[in-house]
């Protein structure tokens, strides 16, 4: 039964595409007469009509059909186009993610030891090597006693406050499309598309 709905299916494609292309070749050619400085014929007038409302169903009929398709591929396939998705933004994130580290002369892959390695090396560079009391440490925060404070109270106040809803949002549709503000790969279009309004 099915081959018998597909080969139908088939006859009526070919059918319509003759349609089509004849449809298509009558506008043209009539074009070109009118182009041409001819005046059309009422029979020729009526003809070109039918050849437009005839392309505009095989169009319409077309659109219908491949909005029926798609729907059927989701329904179908909703483990493909997650599938696809997922992988596109495993790839993203993969670009940068660190995979591989030469730490100390060794080659380090697996992900624990990769970031024990930064941890230990950016451990090292931000520790005091300096005692307290020493007194490079003590010029320093003398230094640090004179200088002018860049921001009152009033303006430290004012940065130091919890970030809005309003203010995420007026960031996000400030950005340039197809710009991913985190480190997820969503897009702003993606993310802008489910914000509750």
């Amino acid at each position: 039964m099915q081959d018998v709905i597909r080969e139908c299916g088939k006859y009526f494609a070919n059918l319509l595409r003759t349609a089509r292309v004849g449809a298509e070749h009558l506008i043209v050619s009539m074009s070109e007469k009118v182009d041409s400085g001819d005046l059309l014929s009422e029979n020729e007038y009526a003809r070109l009509c039918d050849a437009y409302r005839c392309l505009h169903l095989i169009e319409s009929n077309a659109i219908q059909s491949s909005k029926v398709k798609a729907r059927c591929t989701k329904v179908n396939d909703l483990h493909a186009n997650s599938e696809c998705f997922f992988d596109f933004l495993h790839a993203k994130c993969a670009k940068s993610a660190i995979s591989l580290l030469e730490f100390d002369g060794q080659t380090l892959r697996d992900g624990n030891s990769i970031a024990d390695a930064c941890t230990q090396h950016f451990g090292k560079l931000f520790a005091s090597s300096d005692a307290m009391d020493d007194a490079w440490f003590s010029s320093l925060q003398e230094s640090l006693a004179h200088t002018p404070r860049v921001l009152d109270s009033r303006a430290a106040d004012v940065c130091e406050k919890y970030i809005t809803e309003e203010e995420v949002f007026f960031v996000l549709t400030s950005l340039k499309n197809g710009k991913a503000p985190g480190m997820d790969g969503l897009t702003k279009e993606f993310i802008l598309s489910f914000w509750s309004s």
